[in-house]
């Protein structure tokens, strides 16, 4: 992890994870070209998965489609895993959703809870931290 400056994140685009003061910025690869904020929520049981507001990003492993039902519900998503035709990516494009995959222990890194901006077209994801 690497502590600086705003500006020089512009310059380390190939970097996975960037800690600015209170923030984390975390690089992946966009889905859909749409920005968001929202509030975090970590799916890590189908209990959490019943607990998606309007007002959340989902951050999860990997969805399957007996999640699609709650997933439409949440502003957005981020994924551990998968690529450009994983399920989380085609359920992004199909309801026109924000979605960034392919950031390594993302369920780890953010917290139910965290506030989250996710752009789709840089694959940044920016976490402030909750407390």
């Amino acid at each position: 992890m690497k502590v600086m400056d705003k500006w020089q994140v512009i310059e380390l685009a190939w970097c996975s994870m960037v800690e600015i003061k209170d923030e984390v910025v975390l690089k992946g690869s966009g889905i859909t070209p749409h920005r968001v904020e929202g509030v975090a929520r970590v799916i890590r049981s189908s209990k959490d998965l019943e607990q998606v507001t309007s007002e959340d990003i989902v951050v999860l492993v990997n969805s399957t489609p007996l999640m699609v039902p709650y997933l439409i519900k949440a502003k957005g998503f981020i994924g551990e895993a998968g690529g450009l035709l994983c399920h989380l990516a085609i359920i992004s494009r199909e309801f026109d959703k924000p979605c960034i995959i392919g950031i390594e222990n993302v369920t780890k890194i953010i917290a139910s809870g965290d506030a989250v901006k996710i752009s789709g077209l840089s694959g940044r994801v920016t976490v402030k931290k909750n407390g």
